[in-house]
């Protein structure tokens, strides 16, 4: 299903999942397959108004690769694999 934000040609190939209800506090993992160059980035909040205009937050890239394979392999497979 596409949402409101959906732009033809743009967002055709973009998956978003939510492991967590909507409200509750979770660690953020976004993970980009982008064309075969995978990135991963971890972060303190999700990308609301409130968090990103009246808190500091952090988001940051994972680069080492052994990092970003644990989180991928070792977390976010097995988030996704209870969907």
């Amino acid at each position: 299903m596409r949402g409101a934000s959906w732009i033809r040609g743009v967002s055709d190939h973009i998956t978003v999942r939510s492991i967590v209800g909507r409200y509750l506090e979770h660690s953020r993992i976004y993970y980009f397959a982008n064309g075969g160059e995978e990135e991963v980035y971890l972060a303190s909040a999700d990308w609301m108004p409130r968090n990103l205009y009246e808190r500091v937050e952090v988001m940051f890239p994972l680069k080492d690769e052994r990092l970003r394979d644990r989180v991928k392999n070792e977390i976010l497979d097995g988030y996704l694999a209870t969907m």
